[in-house]
């Protein structure tokens, strides 16, 4: 690192004397300290998790720029040519999927994977040849990852509706925010007159999917209101109040009554059934029963009439 002369009057900032030791030795110069490192631009490889249209958009993009800027890449490792064939027969087997058919979803998936792998090809030689130069890297029809680490303010979310999950139990639809890592809900009791009483706030929500508010007076009216957490301010703006009521689900009780009814219902029955019916006797018990009542084991066999008539005698 270059030193910097610089010169010193023996004072301290404050205007106080130092003293100085013999031991000591200075040569009047101060090393600057190092300079942060340069920010290595890479190149978005997107393309190789979007989409199908957004990777077609991609492909035809560089197509119609890099083997323009001839200077910084001179010699690209996929032709014009190739990545040209590459691009029409996954546009053709794009195209053959709207009648349906899994083989049809099977070229095409076959043809994309062919085109990524080109992208992938001219991707790795833009990022040897642009040289840390963002303008470089834009002239391959690429994008560069951003290497912006800086946090942003968040969003103020927003209330789509509120359900109700159960009897004293609601569920809040909000859209979910980019960046947030939480989400925190405050609910206020509304009585009939429009006045709102003190907030109630739960924090610690991961997701907009759980946002389920619990032990809710039924019938009572409540305000809710939603912010999420996270980003350069930590937390953003308390959403806008939504009105909602926690009413006893008719539909559910009636359904829960009727369940309910079946049940007693199927119970008396199998009770009925088992007090009626006999229990089925075994082989053994039958035959027991027989021989202590004496019965034949088969019924006696009647004597044979025959079915043809009787001749009439004479009489004497």
């Amino acid at each position: 690192m270059p030193a910097t002369l610089i010169t010193w009057d023996g004072n301290s900032a404050s205007g106080n004397s130092l003293e100085w030791s013999p031991v000591l030795s200075w040569d009047g110069t101060l090393v600057q300290p190092p300079s942060p490192p340069m920010i290595q631009l890479r190149v978005l490889l997107d393309f190789t998790h979007s989409a199908d249209l957004p990777t077609l958009e991609r492909a035809n993009n560089v197509k119609n720029k890099i083997y323009l800027a001839t200077v910084p890449y001179p010699e690209p490792p996929v032709s014009a040519v190739q990545l040209d064939a590459g691009i029409t027969a996954f546009t053709t087997a794009l195209g053959s999927t709207e009648q349906g058919g899994t083989q049809a979803t099977a070229n095409k998936n076959l043809a994309k994977s062919q085109l990524i792998a080109l992208l992938r090809s001219l991707a790795n030689y833009v990022q040897e040849k642009h040289g840390n130069v963002l303008a470089t890297l834009l002239l391959s029809g690429f994008d560069a990852v951003s290497t912006n680490r800086t946090p942003e303010p968040l969003t103020t979310p927003n209330i789509s509706k509120v359900l109700l999950r159960s009897k004293g139990v609601l569920k809040l639809l909000v859209p979910a925010v980019k960046n947030a890592r939480g989400y925190d809900v405050r609910y206020a009791l509304k009585d009939a007159n429009g006045n709102i009483g003190p907030w109630t706030q739960l924090d610690n929500f991961l997701s907009t999917r759980d946002l389920i508010i619990p032990n809710l007076q039924s019938g009572a009216t409540y305000d809710f209101q939603v912010r999420a957490t996270g980003g350069s301010t930590r937390e953003s703006d308390w959403s806008n109040s939504v009105t909602a009521m926690s009413m006893k689900r008719r539909g559910a009780d009636a359904l829960t009554r009727c369940l309910q009814w079946f049940a007693v219902v199927e119970v008396r029955l199998r009770l009925t059934f088992t007090v009626v019916s006999n229990p089925p006797l075994s082989h053994r018990h039958c035959k027991a029963t027989q021989r202590k009542t004496k019965f034949p084991t088969r019924p006696p066999t009647r004597p044979r009439i025959s079915q043809t008539p009787a001749r009439l005698q004479p009489a004497n």
